[in-house]
């Protein structure tokens, strides 16, 4: 099995977003985080040419992909933070390590370029608390949702 990590191109904007529609039905919310495709496939876009999105390819198909928004933390600009915003490996390549080696990617660009890396495992993820804290994570806040 040949795995590859590179960086996303504008090219690949329609397939992250068919993983972002299926991310959507995994998520369980009243809304569809996928409900505006217009401004999805933009914002998706931006962070291709603007920020950190990395693709990982099983035997040349497209099996999963990385993105983060570089910027300086809110409250103090002198720290450059790498804010994990999506992570999806669709379900036909769970198991195929492309997972693992896009978060190693994502690992390698925070801790090569930023101050601070930080992540988020939603409530159903296959991903558990101790995969991130087993890295050197710790937990700093916990993420409510109230859906009005």
């Amino acid at each position: 099995m040949m795995t590859l990590i590179r960086p996303a191109v504008v090219l690949d904007v329609e397939w992250i977003f068919k993983c972002c529609e299926d991310f959507a039905a995994f998520y369980q919310s009243k809304l569809s985080l996928a409900g505006n495709p217009e401004y999805g496939k933009q914002f998706l876009e931006n962070m291709i040419l603007n920020h950190f999105v990395m693709i990982g390819e099983v035997n040349g198909e497209r099996a999963g992909f990385i993105a983060g928004l570089v910027s300086p933390h809110h409250f103090n600009p002198n720290i450059k933070q790498l804010t994990e915003l999506l992570w999806w490996v669709p379900e036909k390549h769970r198991g195929s390590g492309v997972g693992m080696k896009l978060y190693d990617e994502f690992m390698a660009y925070g801790e090569s370029k930023c101050d601070w890396i930080t992540f988020t495992l939603e409530e159903n993820s296959p991903i558990k608390d101790t995969f991130l804290l087993k890295r050197g994570f710790r937990m700093t806040e916990r993420a409510y949702l109230k859906e009005c």
